[in-house]
């Protein structure tokens, strides 16, 4: 994909790019404009180093449904170093990865959770950090 669109999208910005060379396929992407936002994202996933658990500074909910294969096997992978960061992680029960974002019932209360206890009722400003 790389391969393909950066030398595309270079020309674009250069207001270089001979439109009759591209299919029509490429030239409807363009159009959508959704492209730019789309390769800049796996761009992003892809070049941005690998973040640990102990790399974040402030506290962090890592929100996991038991049926998101992918996320129960990073929680394994990162599980020993939890403890000795900011990361919370909390897993629902019975939740996919889609799940994760539409089951409201199910998420947000360990959302609320999560946020009082790291908020609870501190002055503005104020944290304080509970694990």
């Amino acid at each position: 994909m790389r391969d393909h669109w950066e030398p595309i999208l270079e020309a674009r910005r250069g207001n270089t790019l001979d439109w009759d060379s591209l299919s029509e396929e490429d030239r409807a992407i363009l159009q959508a404009n959704k492209i730019f936002l789309e390769f800049a994202w796996l761009r992003a996933m892809l070049e941005w180093r690998v973040i640990s658990p102990k790399d974040l500074l402030a506290p962090a909910l890592w929100l996991l449904g038991s049926d998101n294969a992918n996320s129960m096997a990073s929680l394994k992978e990162y599980r020993a170093v939890l403890p000795h960061s900011l990361v919370q992680a909390r897993v629902i029960d019975g939740l996919t990865h889609i799940q994760e974002f539409t089951e409201i019932d199910k998420v947000l209360p360990v959302l609320l959770d999560f946020t009082q206890a790291v908020w609870g009722d501190q002055k503005k400003g104020e944290r304080k950090v509970s694990k």
